[in-house]
């Protein structure tokens, strides 16, 4: 046989195989895909059964069931909050951390996608890597204090109360718009807000990622589960007067980055002595905790210190741990009615050094109420934005930082 014969029989035998496997490859992976889609849809099934053993969830006076956190306000943060700014203040929270890349239309949305379904897919066999103790204890039950063990606090606070709350919120926001089914599309929403947030975490890496396991089939679940009761849902609305005081997500469309995009949750406790006072504090990415003083006007003023998320780290290992810096911030907040209307908050990180907000309602232009807000970093530079009702609490901004 010539040798340039046998060369290009070679190659041909080389793509003949590189094709096999590619084609095995994606079969592989949508078996997976179509397996997690699987589990997805019978928790839905499950969940939808579960809520239609319940007739009042379909009786003609649904209207006249309470609304325990919105309320239809059309002024400040209750008056942008909607699906959509849920989904985007919850899925792209992590890019209020420092040097995150914001420019969004550019992120590998397939391979991030690709990965966190395949963890999903293998949930023991990505356990065993780092070790079932190790999971539960930084990741399940609250028995690591150490910065490096404390996974467990976020999922407490932004997948099992903040999750559940969202999900309970944007319930109502779907029933007071009179919009059939409103807690099965609720559940749709809050997943698929957690399902871009666990994307966007893992952030193109590929390989065993234990993040989304427990946020997805553990604190997610259960915090649908807990505040579909409407004695939590009290609890949370009345005793701890909990609202929804996310940011305006904006594109900047000088370089198309998305900015001023977070969710936050406040919480408010009466001090029995004085009812003008109350304990303050502000969870999301960081917690910030202090005192409000409400006034005659139903206005109240709140003001905490304490940390902001900072810059994420990996954690040594064979699977994918995460954890943060937590630089010092302080944060002053103005409300009515637990509605949020402006806010200024300061951090020690490069790039959110100064953050505030003006929500619609508060500024009037004539019949205008435009939101607005500021990202400052320490040298100077600011992202500045606009946003409205009009735009469903969304915005545009402009980026005056330079490049790197």
């Amino acid at each position: 046989m010539p040798r340039g014969q046998g060369f290009f029989k070679f190659k041909a035998d080389n793509f003949s195989v590189l094709g096999s496997a590619m084609q095995k490859h994606k079969q592989f992976n949508l078996f997976y895909f179509n397996k997690l889609l699987l589990v997805f849809a019978i928790m839905l099934a499950q969940y939808v059964s579960g809520y239609a053993q319940n007739d009042s969830i379909f009786e003609d006076n649904i209207s006249e069931k309470p609304y325990y956190f919105y309320k239809g306000d059309k002024c400040g943060s209750q008056g942008v909050f909607n699906p959509l700014t849920l989904v985007l203040n919850t899925g792209y929270d992590i890019c209020q951390l420092t040097e995150h890349d914001r420019q969004i239309l550019k992120f590998p949305y397939d391979r991030s996608t690709e990965n966190v379904f395949w963890n999903l897919g293998h949930p023991v066999k990505v356990i065993d890597e780092i070790g079932w103790w190790q999971f539960t204890k930084t990741e399940v039950l609250p028995l690591s204090f150490s910065r490096e063990g404390g996974q467990w606090m976020p999922n407490y606070v932004l997948h099992l109360i903040g999750g559940g709350m969202s999900y309970a919120t944007v319930s109502e926001w779907y029933r007071f718009h009179n919009v059939d089914y409103a807690k099965p599309l609720g559940f749709i929403t809050l997943m698929a807000a957690d399902f871009l947030n666990e994307i966007m975490e893992n952030n193109a890496y590929m390989g065993s990622n234990i993040d989304p396991i427990p946020d997805v089939y553990i604190f997610n679940l259960a915090g649908v589960a807990l505040f579909s009761s409407e004695k939590v849902c009290r609890f949370f609305s009345e005793e701890l007067q909990m609202a929804d005081w996310s940011l305006q997500p904006s594109i900047a469309f000088s370089d198309l980055s998305l900015y001023n995009c977070g969710q936050y949750f406040s919480f408010k406790w009466d001090i029995p002595f004085e009812p003008r006072l109350a304990l303050f504090t502000r969870m999301g990415l960081g917690t910030l905790i202090g005192l409000s003083w409400k006034f005659q006007n139903e206005t109240s003023i709140s003001a905490g210190a304490g940390v902001r998320s900072g810059e994420q780290y990996l954690l040594p290992g064979t699977a994918r741990e995460v954890t943060i810096t937590t630089p010092f911030s302080f944060g002053v907040f103005y409300d009515k009615n637990n509605s949020l209307l402006a806010s200024v908050q300061y951090s020690n990180v490069s790039d959110y050094f100064i953050n505030t907000n003006i929500y619609p309602g508060l500024i009037k232009i004539g019949k205008f109420s435009p939101g607005i807000w500021a990202v400052i970093d320490k040298k100077g530079y600011p992202v500045i934005g606009i946003t409205s009702r009009y735009t469903l609490g969304t915005g545009l901004g402009y980026n005056f930082r330079k490049p790197l």
